[in-house]
Order: C-alpha cells, then sequence, then structure tokens
C-alpha cells in the first residue's frame, strides 16, 4: 500500500490514463489533484464559498482532463458540473448529485433508489434527450450521496436496495453485543420508530406511497392507529415528555398545510398545526422534545436526502416562534436534547460526510434571540471520529449512541462539568443493517437495549448482474 497524501474526510475520487488522481480530500477545500505515485496535492478547483458549501464525486471523462463533480450548498447552484484540468471550462450539467457512471454515451447517476442514465457527450459536457429509468431499487447511501453501482459497455452490476419494494421492514430489539432479543410486529412499510417516554409503546410511520402515524403498545402487542388521512404523508414522529402528546410532520405534495402536528397520543382530539417552514417548497419535520416540555427541536430542510436542513428551536408555548438553532455547510439536522436539556446533540454535514456534535443549550439565551434569527453558538465538541449519524442519548444523559458507517452501532461516554463537556472513547457495539430514514432506531432508558429498523446485515446482501441494459433503455 502507497500512502499519496492526506484525505482525512475524502469525498470521492478518480484516476485517469495519465496517472493522475483527482480528489476530494475534504469538503470544503476544493477538487486535488495529485501522480498515482504519490506527491504534494495542486488545487484544481477551489470552492466559491459565496455560492456553494463544497464538492463531492469528481469523475474523469475519457480523455483525461475533463471531468464532472457534485457541487453541494445553495439550491440554485446545487448540482452535477462539466469542468477541465486547465480550469477553462466549469459548467452546470444537471441538477442532481452523488457518484455517477459512464459508459456507451450514456451518463448513470441516482435519483434516490432509482438508478437513471441520460445521454451525454463527454467531449461537450452536454446532457440530450430525457433521462430513462435505468434501475430500480438500487442501493443508496444518503451519508455518502452515493449509489452502490458500476456500469461498463457490457455490464450493469448494483446492490440491491434494503428499502426495496421486495424488502420487509422489521423492528427488532437488540442487547449492547447485538443478539437480537425479539422482534415487534409493525410489519411491512413501518418507519421513523421513537419509543415513549416510559419505553411501553412505540410512536411510527406506516403505509406508502402515504404513511399515517401508528402507536405499538409493546407490553400487548397492540397497534393503535392515531392517524387517519391518506391523502399527505405523515412521518417524524416525536414524543412529549409526558407521553400525553405525539408530534409528526405533514410533508409537501398535498392539500393539507406542511408543517408539525401535535395530537393526544390517546387518538381523541384533533390535530393542531404547531409550526410550518418558512420557504416555500421545504419540509418542517420535529426531531425532539425538551424534558421540560419548554422547547422542541426540529429542521427546516430536505427530508429524503438531507441534502438541505438547518436546526430549528421552537418554544413548545410562549411565542411559539421558532429560532434558528443551527446552521452549517451541506446541512444540519436530527437534533437531541441531552437529559437534562443543557446539552443538544446533532448531525452536520459540513466535513462532506454525517458527523455528530455536541453544543451548549441555554434556555434564557434561545429566548433573547429574536424569532427566525441564529442562536449565538461559541462551543462544539465533535462527537464521532470518523463519520456518524442518528444521535441517541441515555437517560442518564452519560452515554450518547450513534451509527457510524457500515451500520455500526457505536457508544461514546459524556462527562459535564458546567459548561464544558468531556468525550470519551468511541466503543464499538454491533453492526445491523438499518433503513434509510429520519429514526431508524431508538435507545431504552438505561442503554442496554436498542429498538432496530432494520432488514438484515447489508455484508451478506449479493451484487445483481444486469447483461442487457442497453436493451432495457431502448423500450424506456
Amino acid at each position: 500500500m502507497l500512502t499519496l497524501c492526506d484525505a482525512p474526510n475524502n469525498a470521492g475520487g478518480s484516476w485517469n490514463q495519465q496517472d493522475i488522481i483527482l480528489f476530494v480530500g475534504n469538503f470544503g477545500s476544493g477538487i486535488y489533484q495529485v501522480p498515482a505515485q504519490g506527491g504534494s496535492p495542486k488545487l484544481v478547483l477551489d470552492v466559491d464559498k459565496s455560492r456553494l458549501d463544497g464538492y463531492g464525486w469528481p469523475s474523469f471523462l475519457p480523455d483525461g482532463n475533463h471531468f464532472t463533480f457534485s457541487a453541494y450548498g445553495r439550491e440554485a447552484n446545487l448540482g452535477r458540473y462539466f469542468a477541465s484540468l486547465d480550469g477553462r471550462e466549469n459548467k452546470l450539467v444537471m441538477r442532481s448529485t452523488g457518484n455517477t457512471g459512464l459508459s456507451s454515451g450514456f451518463l448513470f447517476y441516482s435519483r434516490g433508489t432509482d438508478l437513471m442514465a441520460v445521454a451525454f457527450d463527454p467531449a461537450t459536457g452536454s446532457v440530450t434527450g430525457k433521462p430513462k429509468l435505468a434501475q430500480q431499487g438500487v442501493e443508496f447511501s444518503v451519508t455518502g450521496d452515493e449509489s452502490v453501482f458500476g456500469v461498463s459497455d457490457r455490464l450493469l452490476i448494483y446492490e440491491a436496495s434494503l428499502t426495496g419494494a421486495t424488502a420487509a421492514s422489521v423492528f427488532a430489539w437488540f442487547d449492547r453485543s447485538g443478539k437480537q432479543l425479539s422482534v415487534v410486529g409493525p410489519g411491512r412499510d413501518s418507519y421513523d420508530l421513537r419509543l415513549s417516554p416510559d419505553g411501553q409503546k412505540v410512536a411510527y410511520s406506516k403505509g406508502a406511497p402515504n404513511s399515517d402515524i401508528w402507536i405499538h403498545d409493546l407490553k400487548r402487542d397492540a397497534p393503535m392507529r392515531l392517524t387517519f388521512d391518506p391523502t399527505v404523508d405523515k412521518g417524524a414522529p416525536v414524543w412529549s415528555p409526558d407521553g400525553n402528546e405525539v408530534l409528526f410532520d405533514i410533508a409537501p405534495g398535498g392539500k393539507t398545510p406542511v408543517g408539525i402536528y401535535r395530537k393526544s397520543s390517546s387518538g381523541t382530539g384533533a390535530e393542531e398545526l404547531l409550526a410550518q417552514p418558512k420557504e416555500a417548497g421545504a419540509g418542517l419535520w420535529p426531531t425532539n422534545w425538551s424534558r421540560s416540555g419548554k422547547f422542541i427541536l426540529c429542521v427546516q430542510g430536505e427530508i429524503i436526502n438531507r441534502n438541505s436542513g438547518e436546526i430549528w428551536v421552537l418554544p413548545a408555548s410562549a411565542d411559539r416562534k421558532p429560532r434558528v438553532f443551527v446552521r452549517a455547510p451541506g446541512a444540519a439536522y436530527d437534533g437531541q436534547f441531552s437529559p437534562d436539556g443543557h446539552w443538544v446533540a446533532y448531525v452536520s454535514r459540513e466535513s462532506g460526510r454525517e458527523e455528530v456534535y455536541v453544543v451548549p443549550f441555554d434556555e434564557s439565551q434561545v429566548m433573547n434571540t429574536p424569532p427566525l434569527e441564529q442562536v449565538a453558538i461559541k462551543k462544539r465538541w465533535q462527537v464521532s471520529p470518523n463519520g456518524g449519524a442518528f444521535p441517541r442519548w441515555r437517560q442518564d444523559g452519560k452515554e450518547l449512541f450513534y451509527v457510524a458507517p457500515g451500520d455500526q452501532f457505536t457508544g461514546v461516554g459524556i462527562e459535564t462539568k458546567e459548561s464544558e463537556l468531556s468525550v470519551g472513547q468511541a466503543k464499538s457495539l454491533f453492526r445491523e443493517a438499518v433503513a434509510s430514514v429520519s429514526s431508524p432506531y431508538d435507545v431504552s432508558g438505561d442503554g442496554e437495549r436498542f429498538l432496530v429498523n432494520g432488514f438484515g446485515e447489508r455484508g451478506t446482501l449479493p451484487l445483481t448482474v444486469v447483461t442487457n441494459w442497453k436493451e432495457l433503455l431502448k423500450n424506456k
């Protein structure tokens, strides 16, 4: 193995026939090239911070001089670009991001778990015609904005998505060693699970394409439907600290106003609209409710691929006007209050991949911040050393859990003293493939059991080979 250069948070690379390697070594720092024999990296394309947050997935085209790359940031500038090593060309190709493949005049890219193909001229960077669906159910990683596939003139090879149409959703209990203890029965098309504060019930969304919110009594093994509107998609349930109410979101796409709603967990009474997004076309979903009952954490952004998002804090009473709590390059989301309410764990993609961070939470500072203004945060601690998502606190606040790349469940000891926080060594607990949803697991109060929404071990999935992909495109 030969070490070429440092790339602490890589976001893709490509190797041409002239033995030049193009890569993104750290999200937000630009695209670099380095000789395949090693050496000092040379900047090829810097990031225009007035327009973009960072780059990813550079891919050489056949001439070895031109390449494509993904640009992340504001919606108006996000997309796949065509550029050259000499810097003479740099133009938008399409509004899709992530990794790509090029073969036989087609550029392959992902649209969620759909693999798309569009006619592409690598000499001019021009797309012609309409995109065609090449394959459904291809595994897609939100963490890396990456589809698992490869394509040549003769073959298309891919890994089937764990959340594809043939996958059966399972809620299962695991202990800290990864031993499966039991299976809970919500069944197919059930996602976004959250345990009630007493651990006796689980709220989740169920149904496709439009979900409703359900509650499952774990002791009695009895499901109860909480919402009854099949015309809109509902998800991201969050319990009130006393367990008497459930928050959930209604997604864009229907006639019902988009935003966060609350309803009695007993199923009685009407749904109440609590907050709405301020940007047209954006979603707004809850992620946590403080134990004091005073504040709700939520995210305005795009919930499926999480390419955009900022964390808001919403007073549950008082003025009920949101403040921006975390705004970060590359999106921030999944804010979780510590049990004492003095800290918030969250996920940010500012480094080019998902990482878990913790920041202080000061009630008076939040309330003294004008509505829709950003709360000033001066300290921050990174918890995950090599990528992580879905932070969840143990009930005593002394351990924080998250899922590292490769579906590795991880625990980290946390110690706090006044305004300071100490992060312990990350410890791998077990590996279990999780669904690509906003809340694929929750943890019991004592941190000894994990309720996981998964589909089985990712590593046991076979690769699928398609030998006639050109014929498939002809018929579409």
